[in-house]
């Protein structure tokens, strides 16, 4: 139930927009920056939700219950996060992921590694104007200008400590 919003980038199928349009009462924004890659993309685009406090949940993820519970954390925290795997953020890979931003942030280093929990961004939640975004746009472009994998994520999980957050179990991911 609620308001929904399909940031739509790039070519799209006109019929399929009609169709979830019509069948879903989905708002559509059509938004295009080719400067950046998609998974930096998708802060950008975060950033301009039309709603007060909203959940992303990617393309390739399927909602099989209410997500209440991520929006009404939006409420009280700058960024809402889901776990990934039950991993964690001092763990061998996580770990190796976040020490590749050393060079440009060795302040957030320690911090980072022993947040607690690794993160998926495939689902999250946030107020409007969170403060997060500015951040997290500029060090996920760092970790895009290092061919990072998965920089809107590890960038993510670099910031967490320094912001209000909360990290929702695995569920949610």
């Amino acid at each position: 139930n609620g308001n929904i919003t399909l940031f739509q980038d790039g070519d799209h199928d006109t019929d399929l927009i009609k169709d979830l349009q019509k069948t879903f009462g989905v708002n559509i924004i059509y938004d295009t920056n080719p400067s950046t890659v998609t998974l930096v993309r998708k802060i950008e685009i975060s950033a301009k939700s039309p709603y007060d406090y909203t959940a992303l949940i990617d393309a390739d993820m399927l909602a099989v219950g209410k997500i209440d519970e991520l929006l009404d954390a939006a409420k009280h925290y700058d960024f809402v996060a889901t776990n990934f795997a039950e991993w964690k953020s001092n763990g061998g890979t996580i770990r190796g992921r976040i020490m590749r931003f050393k060079k440009d942030y060795p302040q957030y280093m320690e911090a980072a590694i022993n947040f607690g929990p690794a993160i998926n961004t495939g689902s999250y939640a946030f107020p409007k104007n969170s403060p997060f975004f500015k951040e997290w746009l500029e060090v996920a472009k760092v970790g895009e200008r290092m061919h990072t994998w998965i920089p809107d994520e590890v960038a993510c999980q670099v910031l967490l400590p320094r912001y209000k957050t909360h990290v929702f179990p695995t569920k949610f991911s």
